[in-house]
Parts: C-alpha cells; structure tokens; sequence
C-alpha cells in the first residue's frame, strides 16, 4: 500500500472520520473517575454543588479559588502554579482576525440559522455548488494561525491545556502546533476531504487547489466521479457520541477554564460551561458578553446556563471585553509569558506583528495558508490513530436529531463520521 506523510499522520482508504477520530486521553490522574461507580459519585457531587448554591447552601465566598475576580486574578491564579488542567472552549472569533468569516454571521456563516437550510447534508447532496462558493471563503491567500492560536499553544507547551474544545473547521490550531490528540473538534474540520462514493481520501491542499481554480472536487479514482467533501458536519447532522464521554471525564477535573470568541447561548457549549465544577474559574473572551442570564435565576444556576460577571456576589465568572488576540496578549503579559508570546508567533509566521495586536482589528492583514505544491494526484492517507482512552462526559450536543446522513453508496463498514483525537 503506499503512504504518504500527512499531517503527522499516516493514512489508507480504511478511512476513520470524525465521528470516530478520538482525542488520547491525558487525564490519567487520580482525580479522574474511571469506573461508573465514580463517575456517578463524581455527577452527584457536581449536581448538588450547583443545588446547594442555588438554594442559598453554600456561601459563594467560601468557593472563590481566585485571589481577585478579574483578569489579573486569573493570571496570577495560573502564574502561581493553583492550575494544571485548563480547558478552552473555541469559537469563530479567534480566527476573524485572520481572514476567517465567522461561521454565524449572517453575511457568510456556514451555521446561520437562517440559511441553515442551503447547507444540510441532503443539500449537499444534491447542490456541493453552493457549499464551495462558501468554502472557498476558509481559503484566503496565506491564511495563518492567529496570535490567539498561538497562546493556546503556549498552554500546551507549559503542560497546562488538558484540552482544546472548538467549534471551528479551519484547522488553524493544528497550523499553529497544537497536537491532534490535544483537540476536541465538534464540527470536524478541513484537514481531510474524502470521495462519498468510494471512500478515497484527499489532503487539505488537492481540496485548496480544486476550490480556487473553481475546478469541482471530484473523485479522481478511475471509474468513479463521486462528489468529494470535507470531514465536517453538516446541518441535520449529530456531533458524534465520543464527545459526550470525552466533555465528561474533561470537565469534571477542570481547574480553569477559558472561553474565546465563541458564543454559549446555543449548544453545544452552552451546557459544556456549566460541566465544570461549581468552584472553578471561568474567563469568557469576547467583544459582546453573554445573555443576560434567565429570569428564572434558580433554574439557571442549577443547570449552569449562565454566568455572573457584575454581581456582588460574583466569585469565579471573569469576562474580558476585547479581540481574543488582545484578550491573550493582556493575559500573556499579566502571567509574564508576553516574550514567549511573541517568540512562538513571530517565529512560526503569524497572521500579523504581535506588537500590532491591539490596534484597530479592521486595520489588520487579513491573511490567510500559503498554497505548497500540490499534487494532481489524491494523497492516500492511513492514520496511526488507535483507539483513545477517553476522557469525557454527556455532552447536551446538538438539539437536531437527524443522524449523519451520507450517500447512499457508502456501505455500513465504511461510514464516516466527525474524527477522534488518536493515542
């Protein structure tokens, strides 16, 4: 069989996509539940944490782990060494600034609500036209990793980032380094492509190259012109069940966890913020805050569906009003990791001068991945992916409840779905 290095990984035509691509479990500590006994020891103290303050049992005050409610606080609770399992929950804000349509908005959002409808996988289907006009968006010249991409990876670096949730397909955190085993993608992502009718696997380059000649990605398998499409999920499309146990296992041995650019008032991270324990830190970076929390403020704070940044008796929820690359440069320089900061951007190329972070957003480059030679032919890929060792828990995914439909040639043994970070 001939290989190609792809990615970091070795692929074949046995294709496993993304609903079967599982994260490697990090989290063998002490701390995490293993058997179902503990799991469900560990889901009733979480239940009756959340009970106990809504009720008005617990002092919120005897919760408070940070020195300081604010971005300070929360720098020097990771400068002091009090976190070791951080969580960030990524949206489409963190790749704005490089060039990258927020994948809501409704002048060319792939999730808009309102135009939902054009890209279901049955639309797809029948009409991969209009999907690739959109796609071709995600393929700016030189699209690159943004100053955000980039501290994510310096958590990693410093062993701090158990790991990185995101709602993002434009890979860009595996541009910037971070490892795959390291991410949890709830909509796959762009990295891989493959044929609906034959299962042929294509890199993201052959797919780049197709989308911005206007060429149609088409098998190029012989006797086979089938329709070629991206490992991402569709409307009408379940996130896959892994990620349920994956967020389970993650969150409840949680000690920090930052939100960037994404919004938490649909699924599925609007249930994912309240899966952390009831005392953890919670830093939300965005240029708009959250909702206003529900009226019905018991019912929000027992199911965790909401945060309190201005209350008196606020303890934990810490927002940062700002770009998410200003957001980690204020929080890189308050930790004393501004240096490294710019180092590992500057050194990797970056999608602008980190000293300019901070200026006017609109007044940026938007860049986007220089195009390597890419070949005629489909890179066959055979990923060393072996079965993770999960770290998870339910995940309130998707509210739609239609199954990931594929075409109708694909047969059982060869169905694909959103991708498992591998061992």
């Amino acid at each position: 069989m001939k290989k190609v290095t792809f990615c970091e990984s070795v692929i074949d035509n046995s294709h496993k996509s993304c609903k079967d691509y599982k994260p490697r479990d990090k989290t063998s500590s002490k701390d995490n539940p293993t058997t179902d006994e503990q799991k469900d020891k560990k889901n009733h103290e979480w239940i009756q944490g959340y009970l106990r303050l809504a009720f008005g049992l617990s002092d919120p005050e005897s919760l408070r782990v940070l020195d300081e409610v604010s971005v300070e606080g929360v720098a020097r609770y990771i400068k002091d060494n009090k976190c070791k399992n951080i969580i960030t929950m990524a949206g489409a804000g963190i790749s704005t600034s490089a060039g990258v349509p927020d994948y809501r908005s409704q002048d060319g959002g792939l999730y808009d609500k309102e135009k939902e409808q054009h890209y279901t996988i049955d639309h797809f289907n029948d009409n991969p036209d209009i999907f690739y006009k959109w796609l071709k968006k995600l393929f700016p010249e030189n699209l690159k990793p943004t100053l955000c991409h980039y501290f994510i990876r310096l958590l990693h670096e410093k062993g701090l980032l158990l790991r990185h949730y995101t709602q993002n397909i434009d890979a860009l955190d595996q541009l910037a380094g971070l490892p795959r085993e390291q991410l949890a993608e709830f909509y796959g992502s762009i990295t891989t492509s493959y044929c609906m009718e034959c299962n042929q696997v294509y890199s993201q380059d052959w797919l780049k190259e197709k989308i911005l000649t206007g060429a149609e990605p088409e098998c190029l398998e012989e006797n086979c012109k089938g329709i070629v499409k991206p490992d991402i999920l569709f409307h009408g499309e379940q996130f896959p069940p892994w990620l349920e146990e994956l967020s389970s296992e993650d969150f409840c041995i949680c000690d920090l966890l930052i939100i960037l650019g994404a919004s938490v008032k649909e699924q599925p991270f609007r249930n994912l913020s309240s899966k952390v324990w009831v005392n953890v830190p919670r830093l939300y970076i965005n240029l708009e805050p959250p909702d206003p929390p529900s009226a019905n403020m018991m019912m929000a704070l027992m199911f965790g569906h909401t945060f309190d940044f201005d209350s008196e008796e606020r303890y934990r929820d810490v927002f940062k009003q700002a770009t998410c690359d200003d957001g980690c440069r204020q929080l890189a320089d308050l930790i004393g990791w501004g240096e490294e900061l710019d180092e590992l951007f500057t050194q990797n190329g970056g999608c602008s001068d980190p000293k300019e972070i901070g200026d006017d957003i609109s007044s940026q480059k938007q860049n986007g991945i220089k195009s390597s030679e890419e070949s005629q032919e489909p890179q066959k890929k055979e990923e060393k992916r072996s079965k993770p060792k999960s770290s998870a828990k339910k995940t309130n995914s998707q509210t739609t409840t239609k199954t990931a439909t594929r075409t109708k040639t694909i047969t059982p043994s060869k169905k694909h779905s959103v991708k498992k970070p591998s061992e």
